[in-house]
């Protein structure tokens, strides 16, 4: 008997043939039978948890997954291999149990189906809310208690407390009027009966004041994290007067925030909202405020990050994971970019770190962020004065071809260094971004490339980005096509030819706004700026060294409100050391036009401080603020 193995279309099959004669044609052929070793159900307890499931097959295998709260990470695999499947599931809040399904296909020739049951929260002990506020006057309150278990309490007093069990599913907690003359504080644990490692603990504290309104949360439990398919949520608050709650964003909705007349006694209930979801693509933050309706700066606040993407892949330094979290990351970030569906519904988190590439770096049509520590949970938390590097070496640095998605939207790099490329390669450019890509809160530094060595733009938009000591022979350190430049400074660097312009090359219809061109250099002519012979560009508050000119007698379609500025410093903070930002007195604040920063939806600068300060926006990259 001789096996034989065969590979069709990357996939690998195995056949068993059996020769009856071998100096005839007539054989027997007798193929695999389709088999799957798995546990066929899988018993889950109520909290988030990844599950690593065991398998061997006989042919190649697929899986997915029948329900929205099971996520596959390793849905795939070889045969005759010990492979397994990978998943993580959400946590369950109700106190029932509930169940879901992975089926497993083997080249469409068998589907196994696995069971996955996850107990509810009824064996454990949750409370509506952790915490309780009172204000300095003598009250009464009682708490609602999710269970299915008995419990007992591990005291019934403290410091001005008492604690008393309803039944199964109330507590009630008492205290008497706070003459202390400041706050005071107490806990309470509720432990169950049947297995005492699962508890909870209440906080309770009394204000030393006669009238509260606060949100029954510490600060850090003062968000949430929802879905981009939105949800329903809902948070606890202590008030004891009138109060009126409002929300920062129509997306969000007020569903039940129950009337409050005004009473000397603390009153503790929840507020109920809505998220609808999120169709921009991009992470969005909102919040509900709580006041006092006679004393508004008394006031509380709940946040919502809401998703854009259904999936974030991460990546940091050293990594080893499939990136489905932080502590699962991946270590090569062009790895993790080819993990990514072009056009997925997906994005990718970097953490700060350097990645060294191997050759030219492939974006594809998904939203990339760096300059991550590496532990946040929402977008809104990172840190925008870090970034990421990505290093180049003796290749082309980045190539992000044309975006089949939506007219005018754009799929960003967010928070990187694009640096080390040392390539005499003359070619499009040492980065080209095609249409529907762009560069945003860039750094593109210390390259050198034959042929516009910061990059190629075609159709492409370039926000809050810094392009400083590139080098090129010819061209332009920076080349154009109907794009969009928006506050974007090119400074310090070189040409060494005077094919074109040491700054900047205009090709098309392209539009640059809030930019400045300044002590750029290297070729003999000193002209900064070169018109194509198709070149119909508009030039708006713009900031140019020297004079505003192009080559010959070319001249943009429209410019306005340009600013010469003199080979002096013109306030940025330090440029021998690369500092671009603004500094108090300089031309460049303030000078900006808002329309299309405003119509862009650009809120930050490079370092993540409020894009426009005092009304208008400044010229460049950073937005000077006094504070």
């Amino acid at each position: 008997m001789k096996r034989i193995i065969c590979n069709i279309l990357g996939l690998t099959a195995i056949a068993s043939v059996t020769i009856l004669n071998q100096g005839c044609d007539n054989f027997e052929r007798t193929v695999v039978a389709p088999k799957i070793d798995i546990t066929e159900e899988v018993e889950i307890d109520a909290l988030a948890d990844r599950q690593n499931l065991f398998l061997t097959s006989s042919y190649p295998w697929f899986a997915e997954a029948n329900d929205s709260w099971i996520t596959l990470h390793k849905y795939r695999g070889q045969a005759l291999l010990r492979d397994s499947i990978v998943f993580e599931v959400a946590h369950n809040p109700s106190l029932d149990s509930r169940t879901g399904t992975i089926d497993i296909r083997l080249m469409d020739q068998m589907t196994k189906r696995i069971t996955i049951i996850q107990n509810g929260m009824g064996e454990y002990i949750t409370l509506t809310n952790n915490m309780l506020l009172f204000n300095k006057n003598k009250a009464e309150y009682t708490i609602a208690v999710n269970t299915r278990v008995e419990w007992s309490l591990d005291k019934t007093s403290e410091n001005g407390f008492s604690f008393s069990p309803v039944d199964k599913n109330n507590l009630k907690i008492a205290v008497e009027r706070n003459e202390t003359g400041g706050d005071r504080q107490a806990s309470v644990t509720l432990i169950s009966k049947k297995d005492p490692e699962k508890k909870a603990t209440l906080t309770v504290i009394q204000k030393d004041v006669e009238s509260l309104i606060s949100i029954s949360l510490s600060d850090d439990q003062k968000k949430a994290i929802v879905k981009k398919t939105g949800e329903e949520l809902s948070f606890p608050i202590g008030v004891d007067s009138r109060y009126n709650c409002t929300v920062s964003d129509s997306w969000i909705k007020i569903l039940s925030a129950p009337e409050m007349k005004g009473s000397t006694i603390v009153e503790n209930f929840n507020i109920d909202f809505s998220v609808e979801p999120n169709t921009t693509g991009e992470e969005r933050t909102g919040w509900v405020k709580i006041e006092d309706a006679a004393h508004p700066e008394c006031c509380d606040y709940f946040y919502i990050y809401q998703r854009g993407v259904s999936r974030i892949i991460y990546c940091k330094p050293g990594g080893t994971g499939d990136g489905s979290s932080w502590e699962y990351a991946m270590g090569d970030f062009a790895k993790a970019m080819a993990a990514c569906d072009n056009l997925g519904d997906m994005e990718i988190w970097v953490a700060e770190g350097e990645y060294q590439l191997s050759g030219a770096f492939t974006k594809k049509t998904v939203n990339a962020y760096g300059g991550f520590r590496g532990d946040e949970e929402a977008l809104a938390q990172r840190d925008m004065s870090r970034k990421s590097t990505l290093r180049g070496g003796n290749h082309q640095l980045l190539y992000g071809w044309n975006s089949t998605g939506p007219a005018g939207v754009y799929y960003y790099l967010d928070g990187f260094i694009l640096t080390g490329t040392n390539s005499t390669a003359g070619d499009t450019g040492n980065i080209q971004l095609w249409k529907g890509h762009g560069l945003r809160n860039c750094i593109i530094c210390d390259n050198y490339y034959g042929k516009n060595a910061g990059g190629y733009f075609d159709n492409a938009r370039i926000v809050n980005c810094i392009f400083y000591n590139n080098c090129c022979d010819w061209s332009a350190p920076v080349h154009v096509n109907n794009s969009e430049l928006i506050n974007v400074l090119i400074v310090n660097n070189t040409l060494k030819s005077t094919a074109a312009a040491t700054a900047l090359r205009c090709a098309g219809n392209s539009t640059v706004i809030n930019c400045v061109f300044w002590g750029n250099g290297g070729n003999s002519s000193g002209l900064q700026m070169y018109l194509d012979a198709n070149g119909k560009g508009t030039f708006r508050n713009c900031a140019v060294s020297g004079k505003f000119s192009f080559n010959g007698s070319n001249m943009p379609a429209a410019y306005s409100d340009i600013m010469i500025l003199s080979s002096d410093n013109p306030g940025f903070a330090d440029p021998a050391s690369h500092n671009y930002a603004l500094v108090e007195g300089s031309p460049l604040i303030d000078a900006g036009f808002n329309d299309l920063v405003l119509s862009a939806n650009i809120l930050r600068d490079i370092v993540g401080e409020d894009r426009i300060v005092n009304d208008r926006v400044d010229i460049g990259a950073y937005e000077y603020s006094p504070l």
